[in-house]
């Protein structure tokens, strides 16, 4: 199990004792993943920097009028994305919002193609048609970014349930992202990511 980050931790750690028989020294390991592990502080971190540095660049691009039609940038909300990098694992499923840039790098999406797509090139991650709001990667699960406020979380539902669906059905994707008939491995905990606007 992966606790949901805005969780109180002395309350996740209770349910996971209580609710999943965790042991003391198992929900211990846990308490100390990230602020006892300089390597996982230095990833968080240098997911801020990306996340930063990434949309300073889009800004100067677009403001030389480089990049062209919609641009939203995430400046200010490094957080999320550089969680996002450290929390998932590549099976999960992602969905984002129109500020999506970072997330989607956050997701796996190279940021060479993700920076393509913003400069309408072929080598985008959707051959230059999808643009800054419409960032897409079928290999790292990343669903794309969602122009309509809120019209994200409907698919992030569903996404949700095909995982659990996947599981009582017994079947996979095999290396094309195709459904076939192999069941999940036992300890599969793929989860549905779903990032939602703030504004002001």
């Amino acid at each position: 199990m992966r606790p949901p980050i805005d969780y109180v931790w002395n309350d996740v750690a209770g349910q996971l004792k209580e609710a999943f028989g965790y042991s003391d020294a198992e929900i211990e390991s846990y308490s100390n993943e990230v602020e006892g592990s300089k390597d996982n502080l230095m990833q968080i971190y240098k997911a801020l920097q990306m996340a930063r540095g990434f949309e300073n660049a889009c800004n100067q691009q677009y403001m030389q009028g480089k990049i062209r039609g919609f641009m939203h940038l995430d400046n200010g909300q490094e957080s999320i994305p550089a969680l996002v990098d450290y929390a998932i694992k590549n099976g999960d499923k992602k969905y984002s919002y129109y500020r999506e840039h970072t997330h989607a790098i956050a997701s796996g999406v190279d940021p060479g193609e993700v920076m393509a797509e913003l400069f309408m090139k072929e080598t985008g991650s959707c051959k230059g048609a999808g643009g800054s709001m419409h960032i897409f990667d079928k290999s790292a699960y990343f669903q794309g970014g969602w122009a309509l406020v809120s019209e994200q979380l409907p698919y992030a539902g569903g996404a949700a349930k095909s995982i659990l669906l996947d599981r009582a059905l017994g079947i996979s994707d095999d290396e094309n992202y195709e459904k076939q008939d192999v069941a999940p491995p036992a300890d599969d905990d793929r989860i549905s990511v779903v990032s939602s606007a703030r504004e002001g």
